[in-house]
């Protein structure tokens, strides 16, 4: 009978190959959440209760209602909305990472300007909307469009 060991994986991790008796891991590729309610979940949600408590409740309104225009200056609500929205799933895109827009790493944006949304890169100009690579700024702006079209006014 044949000898068999098991090891426990990181639930990041898994076997790329066995090779020569040598177990090779890679880092899973991690789904990122498409919408703004998978974002939500991913959240500590009370670090954003607490951080944004003034304007919590129009970010969990989605009740078909128009109640959070009330709290915030004419014709913003909506775009205000959306803003809270992109930042936190921007905050989970990014895992932790900060931009130092001192240094001179590569940023990779989104931004709005002469009427239209553009991506692109930056090293010292700050952006609301930056992230740590460019494959994870494509997937952000694939999945939210819909929420950048409707903040950029204030991006």
């Amino acid at each position: 009978m044949k000898e068999t060991n098991t090891i426990a994986l990181p639930d990041n991790m898994e076997v790329e190959k066995i090779e020569n008796g040598k177990i090779y891991l890679k880092e899973k590729k991690q789904e990122l959440p498409k919408t703004w309610a998978e974002c939500f979940r991913k959240t500590d949600k009370m670090e954003y209760i607490d951080e944004y408590s003034d304007i919590f409740p129009i970010l969990s309104v989605d009740d078909g209602s128009d109640s959070y225009k009330n709290s915030l200056p004419k014709g913003l609500g909506k775009p205000m909305l959306a803003l809270c929205q992109l930042l936190i799933c921007r905050d989970v895109y990014r895992k932790g990472w900060k931009p130092d827009w001192e240094g001179n790493n590569l940023k990779y944006i989104i931004y709005y300007g002469a009427g239209k949304v553009y991506t692109d890169s930056s090293y010292h100009e700050s952006y609301i909307l930056s992230f740590q690579s460019e494959e994870i700024r494509n997937i952000f702006y694939n999945n939210f469009k819909h929420l950048i079209e409707e903040a950029k006014e204030l991006l």
